[in-house]
């Protein structure tokens, strides 16, 4: 998870704590030993004793490129999934986000939908036909059961809910770290991938909505390397 600020990324570790199988790593990117502090203590230490963080603390200013190819590095072998803060996530999230990016040996990513108003936006708010309020996780449960599951096709991965298969990072190597802006890094390497025959699909059943105070992870960052150390936030 890629993080600036505590308070939005309280609530989307929490929706990862909760949603996300308890094997499944989570790792936390954020500028500076002071941010995770201030992240560690408002998760308290009930949620830090039900399920082990990963923490990457990154020098202030880290560039989303820098910070997503050390996250990339530190984990190892396995596949990414980046999710930024300030962003809900809902029941059986990664499964079905793992299912839409594996759903074809040619496809290296898969982008969740969203509440942002951006290109994979679906709109959250007031039925006209029931005149109720559908609120995470009810809105992510109506996407699951009317999805027609026919993963369509798009030009880019999406910085605010993707998967990232590990093929893309073994054959394109890292992301551009003189793009500061994370739509337009993930943008570039997406573009790389297409020109070798690699695909990138929406998980058109995976809804991620966001906090009012969601701020884009990275955005507008000065460009510099992070410093990788990986601690554990545990009490």
């Amino acid at each position: 998870m890629l993080t600036e600020e505590a308070g939005p990324a309280r609530e989307t570790l929490l929706g990862l704590i909760r949603n996300t199988p308890p094997d499944v790593p989570i790792l936390l990117a954020a500028p500076g030993q002071e941010a995770l502090e201030d992240i560690e203590e408002l998760l308290g230490d009930r949620v830090l004793q039900e399920r082990e963080l990963l923490a990457l603390r990154l020098a202030s200013g880290a560039g989303f490129a820098a910070t997503v190819n050390a996250a990339s590095t530190v984990v190892g072998p396995g596949d990414v999934v980046l999710v930024a803060s300030g962003v809900l996530l809902g029941p059986a999230w990664l499964e079905r986000l793992a299912q839409a990016a594996h759903c074809d040996t040619t496809v290296v990513s898969a982008t969740a939908l969203s509440d942002d108003g951006g290109p994979l936006g679906v709109r959250v708010g007031r039925s006209s036909t029931h005149g109720v309020q559908l609120a995470q996780p009810d809105a992510a449960l109506a996407v699951i059961a009317r999805s027609p599951r026919i993963r369509p096709r798009i030009p880019s991965a999406g910085p605010h809910c993707v998967y990232l298969r590990r093929e893309l990072f073994d054959r394109l190597g890292t992301l551009n770290t003189a793009i500061s802006d994370p739509a337009e890094a993930l943008g570039e390497i997406s573009l790389r991938a297409l020109s070798i025959g690699m695909l990138h699909v929406v998980a058109d059943d995976v809804l991620v909505t966001s906090t009012s105070d969601r701020q884009s992870a990275g955005s507008e960052a000065s460009i510099s390397e992070p410093v990788v150390e990986r601690t554990t936030l545990s009490r």
